[in-house]
């Protein structure tokens, strides 16, 4: 029997890129998940990492080649041992973005209080005070240290899933991360409900591109 292919989209130099056919995952390993991608969102940093004006580029962190893609949703296809007990084959999630330098035990709590159970017991200062995007060892989907989800197969940490209600569709579940980055936005600047800035703020992270790897269809919003 020959091993299934997916089909990954890579970054190989400014404005280049390339599909190719790579062997998919045959099983995963313990944390892990396999995924089926069924929505990517195009953000503008994904546009830097194309045509090489991202930040990330000149300090270091990111490397090409590389494949990009950091807000995406799919259905779990496959989980490996010491996944949460809340998942399982056939959910329909999304991923974190960003991870620090979380413990191996990680317990068996579910969502946002799993994370912030594990963070708590990280290994260094800025983890366990939350600050896990400052983490010299964060991995950052699509960037550096994790393959993004411009793929129509991706391994990530099956503690990293957050399951999305099967009312919510794929494209629209991809904004999570664009509308959370508003929302922490807000938060911080200590604006409230009904505010001004608060609905402009959360429109402007609305309005992306979603890209559907099935179908090549782009889909503004």
């Amino acid at each position: 029997m020959s091993p299934r292919e997916k089909r990954v989209l890579v970054i190989t130099g400014a404005k280049r890129a390339a599909v190719e056919n790579r062997c998919a995952a045959a099983s995963c390993g313990p944390g892990e998940a396999v995924v089926k991608i069924a929505a990517v969102g195009v953000c503008a940093t994904d546009v830097e990492l194309y045509d090489g004006t991202m930040g990330y580029f000149e300090s270091g962190l990111a490397k090409l080649p590389l494949v990009p893609g950091h807000e995406w949703a799919g259905e779990i296809l496959a989980l490996g041992e010491d996944a949460p007990e809340h998942l399982s084959i056939g959910q329909r999630v999304i991923g974190e973005h960003a991870t620090g330098c979380m413990p191996q035990e990680l317990g068996n709590s579910s969502g946002t209080f799993r994370l912030k159970a594990a963070f708590s017991h990280a290994r260094c200062e800025l983890c366990s005070a939350g600050v896990f995007l400052r983490c010299p060892r964060r991995t950052e989907t699509g960037f550096f240290g994790r393959d993004g989800a411009f793929q129509t197969e991706i391994i990530f940490p099956s503690h990293q899933l957050h399951v999305i209600p099967e009312h919510v569709p794929f494209e629209l579940a991809v904004l999570s991360e664009p509308l959370a980055t508003a929302h922490k936005a807000v938060r911080l600047a200590g604006l409230g409900r009904g505010s001004a800035g608060t609905a402009p703020a959360a429109a402007t992270a609305a309005r992306r591109a979603v890209v559907d790897p099935e179908t090549s269809c782009q889909i503004d919003r």
